[in-house]
């Protein structure tokens, strides 16, 4: 039997869903990595996109077993569906399995992600974005008998800006409430289409709800978002806890028989995740 991996955009999930099959089914180590490419400006090559190129969260040096496995990646490069837009997935593992393949993700809404929590994320829409600004790091120093002074400069800061959303209801307001201010760092993820900014690591500032009318039941949300490094892949999301498993399942046999080991449960979808 030989090995393969197979890509799916689960659109309504904001996930891509990799299925590896013809496994020896003994037990191995396997690692997923993921390599975003973007059209160059000449619109006749693709070049990496540095961001999110790299490994796949919760995937670095996972001990599986079986014939089949599973690997869900939410911090994908939504690609607009043009040429040369697309990211290449590679699984490896130490029994000589080395295998990739290629999707393009076209999502037509933006999410907003908490990376540690899953469970949390929301398909949000979008309403505006304010004027990018990135502060300086500099200092000044006047020079005695001299019209200039000495600089000392040191890269810009990361990108700030404020990010505005429409929401339908209040209900949908708290559920955005509750992502933003979790404290969490979130992941920003617009449809390419769009033409915002991202997608991108983000800290929260303060939030603000405002209601447009009276008579309307649409809210809009505001923060003021930083760009932040990556966290760290040892930061992994964790969809299940014991008592969701417990309340799901009525008995060990049964979530052995509905996943093909530990890894996948930790990492797979829960109920009640949310979709958009």
């Amino acid at each position: 039997m030989t090995a393969a991996v197979v890509a799916v955009f689960e659109a309504d999930a904001g996930r891509v869903r990799l299925d590896v099959t013809g496994l020896s089914g003994a037990s191995q180590v396997m690692t997923v990595t993921r390599q975003s490419l973007r059209p160059h400006r000449s619109g006749t090559a693709a070049v990496p996109y540095a961001a999110l190129t790299g490994g796949v969260r919760g995937y670095s040096a996972v001990t599986i077993a079986g014939t089949t496995t599973h690997v869900w990646d939410y911090e994908y490069d939504p690609s607009d569906g043009t040429e040369w837009w697309s990211t290449t997935y590679r699984v490896v593992t130490d029994a000589g399995v080395d295998v990739s393949c290629e999707i393009q993700p076209v999502q037509t809404v933006c999410w907003l992600k908490s990376i540690p929590n899953p469970r949390t994320n929301r398909a949000v829409a979008f309403a505006a974005a304010s004027s990018v600004k990135r502060s300086a790091r500099r200092g000044m120093f006047p020079i005695v008998g001299s019209p200039f002074p000495v600089a000392v400069t040191d890269q810009h800061l990361a990108r700030e800006y404020t990010i505005t959303l429409d929401t339908t209801s209040l209900p949908d307001a708290d559920d955005v409430e509750t992502l933003v201010c979790s404290g969490d760092i979130l992941f920003w993820q617009p449809q390419a289409a769009l033409g915002a900014p991202g997608p991108l690591y983000l800290a929260a500032g303060d939030y603000g709800m405002d209601r447009p009318s009276t008579a309307d039941p649409t809210r809009l949300v505001s923060f003021p978002a930083t760009e932040v490094a990556q966290p760290s892949p040892d930061v992994v999301g964790v969809s299940w806890t014991y008592g969701i498993v417990r309340d799901t399942y009525a008995s060990y046999a049964d979530v052995m028989a509905a996943w093909d080991d530990y890894a996948g449960l930790m990492q797979g979808p829960a109920p009640g995740e949310v979709t958009a």
